[in-house]
């Protein structure tokens, strides 16, 4: 690789959808196949003080805007401390959840406006991901791979059926927005593991890996 800095990848999806297996696929296949490092982290959290943020916002009732705001202080201390110093460490930054999120959960299930998400964005000047994956897969489905983990349900994964699909929804308008398109790509995560993994290997290798 002769760029320095790392490359920063999130993958977005209701909750069920099947993200966490993949990202650590990803991060087994960057080091063993082209040596490159890289690490896993989350939203909300993935530094200290926004993993205590993290348990009050998935957990405590509250405000949609106190909700909003809470996950944007976490997110610009995950950014601060975590992402942007290893990106220009050259690590690559795998990432379940990012602002997409925002807009899908804040935005599509919470009715938010649009525009205020947007603002925040820009306020703490959020670096925007080289590539999202998108696992879309049915509600129901996700429902019940939720269902066979038997833990205990965090607010967000308790809403009902119509606050799903309102995220979904919004996920898919997102990625069919035009400035968007080159860096939103919707995985059916309801194919099998092996087929879901050959897709993202082959978009990052055009993306990144592919000598031209």
């Amino acid at each position: 690789m002769s760029n320095k800095a790392g490359k920063f990848i999130t993958f977005e999806g209701i909750d069920g959808s099947g993200k966490s297996s993949q990202i650590s696929f990803l991060q087994d296949y960057l080091l063993q196949n082209y040596n490159i490092k890289s690490i896993i982290t989350r939203e909300p959290g993935g530094c200290d003080l926004s993993e205590k943020l993290r348990n009050i916002i998935i957990n405590e009732k509250m405000d949609s805007i106190t909700e909003l705001l809470l996950l944007f202080a976490a997110r610009n201390e995950h950014i601060q401390t975590k992402i942007l110093p290893n990106l220009n460490n050259g690590i690559w930054v795998l990432s379940d959840r990012y602002i997409d999120a925002s807009y899908a959960y804040q935005n599509g299930g919470r009715n938010l406006a649009e525009n205020k998400i947007t603002e925040l964005v820009k306020f703490i000047n959020a670096p925007i991901p080289d590539i999202t994956f998108l696992f879309d897969v049915d509600i129901n489905i996700a429902k019940q791979r939720i269902i066979k983990r038997n833990e205990k349900l965090d607010k967000f994964e308790a809403e009902n059926q119509n606050f799903h699909l309102q995220v979904k929804n919004n996920y898919l308008q997102q990625a069919n927005k035009i400035e968007n398109k080159n860096r939103i790509f919707v995985l059916d995560s309801q194919q099998n593991m092996q087929e879901i993994s050959q897709q993202i290997i082959t978009i990052i290798q055009q993306k990144f890996l592919e000598v031209n």
